[in-house]
């Protein structure tokens, strides 16, 4: 089964990994980390993703009500259709109210 994309979740890891190397490589002297700018880019990431999950999730439920097919009204009763010969008296035999 396939997993539905979701772009929330996609910038929330791409920040993690951004984070994750950043330090690591500060760690091991290749690149000097700029201050609290690794410390701040994970709020920012999740704030970011949290924000576009919600659009995804708004879009997706636009998108899903406005290609639905209509359906007939559930509520509407049929028409009556004309009482023939054999359905004009009451059920099981009962005597009809005078």
């Amino acid at each position: 089964m396939r997993h539905r994309f979701e772009p929330g979740r996609l910038i929330s890891g791409g920040t993690a990994v951004a984070v994750g190397a950043g330090y690591g490589l500060d760690a091991l002297g290749v690149w000097r980390a700029p201050g609290p700018w690794l410390f701040l880019a994970v709020p920012v990431g999740l704030v970011l993703s949290g924000v576009t999950a919600a659009i995804w999730a708004t879009t997706r439920r636009h998108l899903s009500h406005s290609h639905e097919p209509a359906q007939p009204d559930k509520t509407a009763r049929p028409p009556d259709k004309a009482a023939g010969p054999d359905e004009a008296g009451p059920p099981d035999g009962a005597a009809h109210p005078s």
